[in-house]
């Protein structure tokens, strides 16, 4: 077949289900024939120049001519003094040197030269062979020859999209990401599409993690944590405890899931489908939406707030000028959403920055009016409590932000170290807001030099409270800070947004799908702020994250799992149908997450309306207000999700791992062509 057929062929083939492997079948049948068509091509040519004779070289001129589609001659053209130069050099690197002496001349008849002779290459694309090879091929039968056709001719092809990750950790080293320097197109915003990222463009270093994270981890949030477990009846120190425990189980969560996609460049949802196939994956996918929309709103809401107190005393009532704030951020974070890549980026470096600039600024103007002393010699509350506090703190941090992980993760070298990607990642996600919340709450319990109700402002709303009781410079900076922060958070959520949708099939270009967003989020966190008091809507918020944190928290399990128990990178072709290696539908680990996610639910409990079906296993167990008080349901899920794969998952992991190399092996020889295929 010629390459025009062969293109045809493969177009015929790849429009049907079952097409892919019959498209490699008959790849693997065209080289093979082209192989046997080359070896018997150089067997014949080597008779004829064994021969010598001028009919037989001119003979072999003439099929060369015809290959290059020229008309054939009767008589031999001589070859100019350039081209036997270039021949001469083409033989000295694959044959073995031949004295002088030993090579007699061709004899060639005197012909007439031709008026305007075309330029001919002599045929030298095959390698000059010995006097030893020579006999060989003649000796050997067909198919001895066909079997070495492939060795004859192979080449050297580009490197394969497999990754290993074991050879990676060994071998791979942060240098190589500069050896791409293909030039990138320059635009205005990163398009919003769930095929891997070019090798070209992923060269980012895992240092980029501890920026990309640095937004979300010197923000505002860790102080909403340390107001988020003030509320229960636990020492400082406990305090410190759950809210270090609780950053370090969401940092891990969030590193492990950038991990996947520094090994395959796809979003987190869509890498989602392996562990529970093409289209089971829309159950959990669902719900990491539904909780992606949830903090969005929490976030305008809280804007909202904060500029209610700003603007207003009357805490109650909403005037219409505060709103010109939650629109405003919304506004900017949409426009950073829709342009990502590299601005999302700076922005992200930026707010970080800024973020760890104004937390020295609290420490500095506050830290001498803490009464340390007594924060140290509080008397221990409830273990139960502080069980209770960790599981809000991986609820608002972990949960919130796990389903983003490779979603900041895609423009990382394939060749980045695991370990420093995950470092990296946990630097900025667990260390930094792990020390900003633990003395939030430390500003909380034993601020004195502001006076007995500053606790009650901080927790009422700790911007404003710390502005309030600044001086002005101090008050403006922490301001600006918080609005920055919002910014970038609800950007960095709003992108990985629209990735979610694009996974559930639901594809809007990206200022279309930034604008709905925006309307959405919007609208939500409007109608909490008029028809819902601030008190109120910060406990609903609470209870309706621990419910949203039951269904994510058993996805995070298995998906966590499913990440460390793999060794190689994801068939990014199969993600899409569901015939491939990750099937349609994973029963077993689809069964598995609704177990978790029904045993979750069973074992918290909560009093809004819509949410009091919660904790119907409570009831059937010993000490029923121990599991109502703690929220343990959120450890149960996430510990059940990460056995599931360990305990059912292994084989059809190490099947599917199997059927990629064989694919990749298979296509290895013609990867040129099979990716054009795909």
């Amino acid at each position: 077949m010629t390459d025009a057929q062969l293109h045809e062929a493969l177009g015929a083939a790849q429009s049907d289900e079952a097409g892919i492997m019959a498209a490699m079948e008959l790849l693997e049948t065209q080289a093979q024939l082209r192989d046997i068509e080359k070896m018997e091509f150089a067997a014949w040519v080597m008779d004829l120049e064994t021969n010598g004779s001028p009919e037989a070289l001119l003979a072999v001129q003439n099929a060369t001519r015809a290959q290059q589609g020229l008309e054939p001659v009767d008589y031999l053209i001589p070859a100019t003094p350039a081209v036997d130069d270039v021949v001469a050099s083409l033989n000295a690197l694959y044959a073995k040197p031949v004295a002088e002496a030993e090579v007699e001349s061709e004899p060639q008849l005197e012909v007439e030269p031709e008026p305007e002779p075309e330029p001919l290459v002599e045929y030298s694309e095959l390698p000059a062979f010995d006097e030893n090879l020579r006999a060989q091929l003649q000796s050997q039968d067909f198919e001895s020859l066909l079997a070495g056709a492939a060795e004859v001719a192979q080449v050297e092809t580009a490197p394969t999209a497999l990754e290993v990750e074991s050879f990676l950790d060994s071998e791979a080293s942060d240098e190589s990401v500069d050896l791409d320097q293909v030039a990138q197109p320059i635009e205005l915003a990163e398009p919003v599409s769930l095929h891997s990222q070019p090798r070209a463009s992923r060269r980012s270093l895992p240092i980029s993690q501890f920026w990309a994270w640095l937004g979300l981890g010197g923000s505002i949030l860790p102080l909403g944590l340390a107001v988020a477990i003030s509320q229960f009846d636990i020492s400082f120190l406990q305090g410190a405890f759950a809210i270090a425990a609780g950053s370090t189980a969401s940092a891990l969560a969030i590193a492990i899931a950038a991990l996947s996609g520094k090994r395959s460049g796809l979003a987190t949802a869509f890498l989602s489908r392996a562990p529970f196939g093409v289209f089971g994956n829309i159950a959990p996918a669902a719900f990491l939406l539904l909780t992606r929309v949830f903090w969005s709103v929490a976030i305008v809401w809280f804007v909202l707030q904060v500029s209610t107190r700003v603007v207003s005393t009357d805490q109650k009532a909403i005037e219409p000028i505060a709103f010109i704030a939650p629109i405003a951020i919304s506004i900017l974070a949409a426009t950073l959403a829709f342009l990502g890549g590299k601005v999302l980026f700076k922005i992200q470096q930026i707010s970080g920055l800024i973020g760890l600039i104004a937390g020295a600024t609290i420490v500095g103007f506050t830290a001498s009016g803490i009464a340390w002393n007594d924060l140290l010699l509080e008397v221990s509350g409830s273990w139960v409590s502080t069980f209770a506090a960790m599981g809000v703190v991986f609820s608002v941090f972990g949960v919130a932000w796990s389903g983003s992980g490779a979603d900041f993760a895609r423009k990382l070298s394939s060749s980045s170290l695991g370990f420093k990607v995950v470092g990296w990642a946990l630097l900025s996600l667990a260390i930094v807001p792990a020390a900003i919340g633990i003395y939030g709450f430390a500003l909380i319990r034993g601020m004195r030099g502001f006076g007995p109700t500053f606790d009650e402002q901080f927790a009422a709303n700790f911007v404003s409270a710390l502005a309030t009781n600044s001086n002005v410079f101090v008050a403006i900076f922490l301001l600006a800070s918080a609005v920055i922060s919002s910014v970038v958070m609800l950007a960095m959520s709003n992108y990985s947004l629209n990735l979610v949708l694009h996974s559930l099939s639901i594809k809007m270009k990206p200022l279309l799908g930034q604008i709905v967003i925006a309307v959405l989020v919007v609208g939500g966190a409007v109608s909490i702020g008029i028809f819902i008091e601030a008190e109120s809507a910060l406990k609903i918020l609470i209870d309706y994250a621990l419910a949203l944190a039951i269904p994510v928290s058993a996805w995070i399990g298995i998906y966590t799992s499913d990440v460390l128990i793999r060794r190689i990178a994801y068939h990014e072709i199969s993600l899409t149908r569901g015939y491939g290696f990750y099937k349609a539908v994973n029963l077993s680990t689809l069964l598995g997450w609704a177990l978790a996610v029904a045993v979750g639910w069973g074992l918290i409990s909560s009093s809004q309306p819509g949410l009091t079906w919660l904790g119907y296993l409570t009831a059937q167990l010993p000490s029923a207000g121990f599991w109502s008080a703690t929220n343990f349901g959120i450890i149960i899920a996430l510990a059940l999700g990460l056995l599931l794969p360990v305990a059912l998952g292994i084989p059809r992991i190490k099947r599917q791992e199997a059927e990629v190399l064989a694919i990749e092996a298979r296509r290895d020889e013609l990867k040129n062509m099979f990716e054009a295929m795909d």
